[in-house]
C-alpha cells in the first residue's frame, strides 16, 4: 500500500481491541492449536507487537533505539491505543523501566523531581505521563527537549507521542531529538500523498524514520482460507 522502503507493522491492532491482519501474513502460531477452523486474533496481534518491539528495539542494532517517537501523519489518526500496547509489550519483553509520554505540551525545562514521582505507574516497569503533569505552560507547543533528555536519563526506554507531522514543526523537532520515529497511518483517512509528504519532511530534517504502522483497517478472512490452514 505504501512505499517499499517504509516498514509496516501490518498486523497491529486497529484500535485497542480490533486487530487488522493480512491473510497472507498469518503464521501457524496465530491459529488455535487443534482447531484449524478457528483463529485467535488477540494471540496474533500480541505476536505482531512482540515482533515490532524486537525489531525496533534490537539490542544488537548498530544504532540502538532507547527513545522512540510515534507521530501521526494527520490529526485524525489516534495514537493512544497502539502506543500503550507497544509500551506494555516493551516493558514485558525487556523487563526494563519504560516511560510513555506526550511531548507536545510538556514544559521546556526538565522537572526537578525524579520523574517516576510525577507519573502514573501502571505496571511493574511501565510509567505513563500526561501532558502538563510537570507544570509549566500547558498551552505551549514546545516539545520540551530538557524533559525528553530527562526521560532518556531516568528510564531505560521511552516512547513519546507527538502532534501530526504534516501540521507541527514541534513534531519534527521531537523526531530529530529522538533515536527514531514511527509514522502512524490510518487506512480510513490517510491519503498516500500525505504519508509521502510526512516521510519527506522527516527525511529532510534528517530524522531517523524507523517505519510505519497501519491502523484502522480490518481484513475479514474467508471461511475457505480457514479450511486451507
Amino acid at each position: 500500500m505504501w512505499t517499499e522502503d517504509m516498514w509496516t507493522a501490518r498486523g497491529i491492532a486497529a484500535n485497542q481491541e480490533a486487530n487488522a491482519v493480512f491473510p497472507e501474513d498469518v503464521p501457524a502460531k496465530g491459529w488455535t492449536a487443534g482447531s484449524p477452523t478457528r483463529w485467535n486474533p488477540e494471540s496474533f496481534a500480541r505476536e505482531q507487537l512482540r515482533g515490532l518491539v524486537r525489531q525496533v528495539f534490537s539490542v544488537t542494532a548498530a544504532l540502538p533505539v532507547r527513545q522512540m517517537v510515534f507521530s501521526p501523519v494527520e490529526p485524525e489518526v489516534e495514537l493512544a491505543g497502539i502506543c500503550l500496547q507497544v509500551a506494555q509489550t516493551l516493558s514485558e519483553e525487556r523487563l526494563k523501566d519504560v516511560a510513555l509520554a506526550t511531548a507536545a505540551k510538556f514544559p521546556a525545562d526538565a522537572c526537578t523531581l525524579p520523574l517516576k514521582q510525577l507519573a502514573n505507574q501502571v505496571q511493574r516497569h511501565l510509567w505513563l505521563f500526561k501532558a502538563g503533569e510537570c507544570g509549566g505552560n500547558r498551552n505551549s507547543e514546545a516539545p520540551g527537549f530538557a524533559f525528553l533528555a530527562e526521560l532518556r536519563a531516568q528510564f531505560q526506554y521511552s516512547i513519546v507521542t507527538t502532534a501530526a507531522v504534516c501540521d507541527s514543526a514541534a513534531a519534527i523537532e521531537t523526531a530529530q531529538f529522538s533515536d527514531g520515529v514511527v509514522l502512524v497511518i490510518s487506512a480510513h483517512s490517510t491519503k498516500r500523498v500525505a504519508a509521502l509528504k510526512a516521510k519527506r519532511l522527516l527525511e529532510e530534517a534528517r530524522a531517523r524514520v524507523l517505519g510505519t504502522i497501519l491502523v484502522d483497517r480490518e481484513f475479514p478472512i474467508p471461511e475457505s482460507l480457514y479450511r486451507r490452514l
